[in-house]
C-alpha cells in the first residue's frame, strides 16, 4: 500500500512538472549541475543534482554508513541451570554481543519547491543493501554451554513428542537466537532492497549562488525487518526480550527516520 501511494505521488509530481515545462518559455532543464556531500542517519553521502524546472530538482547519488560497532547484552531465556534427563547444565544469564551497521544505498530523489524558495518536499527511493545490521557474540565460543544444552534438548524432544522442552537462546525482541555447534551466534537484520522515501526540508539541491546548504527530515519505508541466522529466516516467537537497546528497536521498526545535512556547490 505504501509503495502504491509513493508511486502515485511520484506520478503526480512528474505530471505537474510536465505542465510547468509546457508553460515556461525558457526551460531550465539540466542547465545547471551541483555536487553535494551529506551526513546524517543514512550515513555519509555524495550526489549530483540538476534542475528539471523552476519548481523541481533531481538528485542522484550514494549513501554509506561507516561500520559503527555497538556493544550491548542479550538475556538468555532459561534459568541458571537447565535440567535435562536429570542432568543440570549451567548457562549464563546474559551474553555480551556486538552489533555492526552495514548500510550502502544508491538514491534517486526529486525535490519539489512550491514557491521557488528554499522549502521543499522530497520523494524518491533508496536502493541497495538489505542487510542493515550484523549481530554476534563478542567472545568466541562463549555460548558452548548453551549449545550443549540444546543438543540434549533435541534428543529429549525427539523421544518425548508430547512433552517438548523449549530450546535455550538469546532474546532479541520477539526473536530467539540459538548458537551454532561452535557456541557462537550470528544474525543479520534484513529489510527490503527498494526503500521508498518521503521528506521535508529547507535548502536547494542546486544552489542559486555557488555554495548552498540543505537540511532534511524524512523516512525510508523499508518494510518489516527480518532476522536471518545460520542460513535461515527466524519467525517471531513473541519472546518479548527487553535487552539489546538499539538492536532490539531496529528489529521491530518498518519505517526508518532520517535526518540529513547537505553541503553543495554549483559546478556550472
Amino acid at each position: 500500500m505504501r509503495n502504491l501511494l509513493f508511486v502515485g505521488a511520484l506520478l503526480i509530481g512528474l505530471g505537474f512538472s510536465e505542465n510547468i515545462f509546457a508553460q515556461e518559455k525558457n526551460s531550465v532543464l539540466f542547465n545547471h549541475l551541483s555536487i553535494g556531500a551529506s551526513a546524517g542517519t543514512s550515513g555519509i553521502g555524495l550526489d549530483l543534482a540538476m534542475p528539471m524546472s523552476n519548481y523541481l530538482q533531481m538528485r542522484v547519488g550514494v549513501d554509506a554508513m561507516p561500520n559503527i560497532k555497538y556493544n550491548t547484552s542479550l538475556k538468555i531465556n532459561a534459568p541458571d541451570k537447565v535440567n535435562v534427563y536429570g542432568q543440570e547444565i549451567a548457562v549464563p544469564n546474559k551474553v555480551d554481543i556486538q552489533a555492526k551497521s552495514n548500510l550502502f544505498n544508491g538514491k534517486l530523489l526529486l525535490d519539489f519547491y512550491p514557491s521557488k524558495g528554499i522549502f521543499h518536499i522530497t520523494v524518491g527511493t533508496y536502493f541497495g543493501s538489505n542487510k542493515v545490521m550484523k549481530v554476534y557474540n563478542k567472545e568466541n565460543g562463549s555460548l558452548m554451554d548453551v549449545t550443549t544444552a540444546n543438543k540434549m534438548i533435541d534428543v529429549y524432544n525427539q523421544t518425548h513428542p508430547s512433552d517438548q522442552i523449549q530450546k535455550v537462546g538469546l532474546e532479541l525482541g520477539d526473536y530467539l537466537l540459538t548458537p551454532d555447534a561452535n557456541g557462537n551466534v550470528e544474525a543479520n537484520i534484513q529489510v527490503k532492497r527498494f526503500k521508498p522515501y518521503a521528506g521535508l526540508g529547507v535548502g536547494r539541491a542546486v544552489p542559486k549562488k555557488n555554495i548552498g546548504f540543505m537540511l532534511e527530515l524524512g523516512c525510508q519505508f523499508w518494510g518489516t525487518p527480518k532476522i536471518f541466522t545460520q542460513g535461515h529466516e527466524l519467525t517471531s516467537e513473541n519472546v518479548g526480550g527487553n535487552d539489546g537497546g538499539v538492536v532490539k528497536n531496529i528489529s521491530k521498526i518498518s519505517i526508518y527516520p532520517m535526518l540529513n545535512f547537505r553541503l553543495c556547490g554549483k559546478l556550472f
